[in-house]
């Protein structure tokens, strides 16, 4: 058996371009999250940015009969969510507008989606045949308990805003036949 926990914070700083008080969004270096480029969100070291945690356990165990059965159980904090919002252009004057502006809306670490788990577990049996020659047959279940935990979600102010993209595929069985010579 063995495991791991993962401790991370990431803070960023755009603030070199100031001229723009909105602070457009950009890709951060490290996680390639959305980040505000200027604006009163430029310095996320003025906002609280918690440490995001991941842990993660796996172990396997030899029954009788050579029969091997392992587990892994993971835990992932949830994504954070930067909402956005694009005015649109009839609020310009003379309804028009030189370029499309995005704002972000919320704080730097004030807001993320739920933390998701997830279980696999498989079964393997290793059957020896002649000189060094090995078959293995393997039963692998990915997503135990069948979690729908949420992975992505529309972070857009509009008619979507909060819609959910992306789950976390259902539970799944895959059957393996190995042979090793």
């Amino acid at each position: 058996m063995f495991g791991s926990w993962t401790a991370e914070r990431n803070v960023s700083v755009f603030c070199e371009s100031d001229d723009n008080p909105n602070g457009p969004p950009t890709a951060d270096l490290y996680q390639g999250r959305q980040v505000a480029e200027g604006g009163r969100f430029c310095d996320q070291r003025q906002f609280h940015m918690p440490f995001l945690n991941e842990f993660k356990l796996a172990g396997s165990y030899l029954l009788r009969y050579g029969i091997d059965v392992g587990a892994v159980l993971q835990s992932y904090p949830g994504l954070e969510r930067v909402i956005t919002w694009q005015p649109a252009a009839n609020l310009f004057p003379n309804g028009q507008r030189t370029q499309a502006q995005t704002i972000v809306l919320n704080e730097p670490g004030s807001l993320y989606s739920e933390r998701w788990n997830q279980l696999d577990m498989n079964v393997k049996k290793n059957i020896p045949y002649g000189h060094g020659k090995v078959h293995t047959f393997q039963l692998d279940i990915f997503n135990v308990f069948n979690s729908n935990a949420i992975r992505t979600m529309t972070d857009t102010v509009g008619t979507s805003l909060g819609q959910v993209t992306a789950i976390l595929p259902g539970r799944f069985p895959r059957i393996a036949y190995q042979f090793k010579w």
